[in-house]
């Protein structure tokens, strides 16, 4: 069993104004993202995903896409989708940086060795603790409240969390004072057991 394809394309989502992420970086309404599809020589497809934003990360739609088609995907054909370790490190030595895209890559095996095995990815990655606090707890979907309004964002949260999220991050970053502010307004919002956070993008 081998990689016999690996290909990278783009695509793209726009966001509605009223979600957008506004952060210390900037206004957020459109998604760039690099679809990475790996292939192996029975049939199998993994699938993995980059979000490739500039400010971000550095990484964009092109350079991603031509990185990965031009330098790291002949590192990866003909090699066995199991050998994860070996493939990441032929992938680390021959590209400074470009995590996002790497990323990609890894997740896209990790993806082909779960459907090769016929197992959903959790039980590839060690199963569930169902007895643990993690299973109880269960995945937070982490909603992002921009830098917003202290009311406005304490409105969206709220309505977030009423429609099932169960964390949220808020910006801050631009100005401590209002930041402040924003953080009060949006635990009053939610309450004490919902999961709050704070991203200030380095700003």
């Amino acid at each position: 069993m081998a990689v016999c394809k690996l290909s990278a394309e783009p695509m793209q989502g726009r966001v509605r104004p009223e979600l957008a992420i506004l952060s210390s970086l900037g206004e957020h309404l459109v998604g760039n993202y690099v679809l990475v599809r790996i292939a192996d020589d029975s049939g199998h497809e993994g699938m993995g995903e980059a979000s490739v934003t500039s400010v971000w990360s550095g990484e964009t739609q092109a350079g991603a896409i031509g990185l990965i088609r031009d330098f790291l995907a002949p590192l990866v054909i003909g090699a066995d989708p199991f050998d994860l370790p070996w493939i990441m490190r032929r992938i680390d030595r021959a590209a400074h940086a470009n995590s996002f895209a790497k990323a990609a890559i890894e997740s896209a095996l990790l993806d082909l060795q779960a459907r090769i095995l016929d197992v959903p990815l959790h039980q590839l990655l060690g199963g569930v603790d169902r007895d643990g606090a993690a299973w109880k707890q269960g995945i937070r979907l982490k909603f992002v409240i921009g830098k917003v309004a202290p009311a406005l964002a304490a409105e969206r949260a709220a309505r977030m969390v009423a429609a099932g999220w169960n964390a949220i991050k808020v910006k801050v970053g631009h100005d401590p004072v209002e930041d402040i502010h924003r953080v009060k307004a949006v635990r009053a919002a939610i309450g004490p057991e919902v999961l709050l956070t704070v991203d200030a993008n380095g700003g």
